[in-house]
């Protein structure tokens, strides 16, 4: 699966995938809605797996942030870090050579790292998808919809990181010298 897709399951990365000219655009669209549905049936069949109290144990508190605590970040903390780890997750992508066996090494690192960052501090790692798919869920299933009014600040993350990302990619293409 990794040589057709780059075993990316990330709405994010697939966008920067096709903004660096590696995907096309129905590929593209359709890894998306692909990975959309994913995120939705694993937040069902979580939420069908376990009790309700630790379901909701388990989304409240990893939840992306808390109003006044002094344990999480602020909204705009967790914006900036998604943003950025997005960026990260998707530079990586876009340097990598999928038949070098170093880049197929440096991805799931890269993952690692991402994860122990961002679950301490917002709970996520960096997938708008999972994101998504957890606050609706949680939402239809517990009729608490407080979670998922600042979803899209998720979205706008993600697609800053896709942004900076193409951004890198298109300065790094333009700066290269030919010898």
């Amino acid at each position: 699966m990794g040589q057709i897709s780059g075993g990316h399951f990330n709405p994010a990365v697939t966008l920067s995938q096709f903004t660096i000219r590696r995907l096309d655009a129905i590929s593209a669209i359709s890894y998306m809605m692909v990975q959309i549905f994913g995120a939705f049936l694993g937040a069902i069949v979580f939420r069908g797996v376990v009790s309700n109290s630790l379901y909701e144990d388990y989304f409240v508190g990893s939840h992306l942030i808390k109003d006044n605590s002094e344990d999480r970040v602020t909204r705009f903390q967790a914006f900036l870090i998604d943003a950025l780890l997005t960026a990260f997750i998707c530079s990586v992508y876009a340097q990598a050579n999928l038949d070098d066996e170093c880049s197929r090494l440096t991805i799931p690192c890269t993952w690692a790292v991402i994860t122990f960052i961002s679950y301490p501090l917002m709970g996520q790692c960096a997938n708008f998808a999972i994101a998504l798919a957890n606050s609706v869920v949680f939402h239809l299933f517990t009729g608490d919809g407080s979670h998922t009014i600042f979803v899209y600040l998720n979205g706008f993350a993600a697609v800053l990181g896709v942004l900076f990302t193409f951004l890198l990619w298109w300065y790094a293409k333009k700066t290269r010298v030919a010898y």
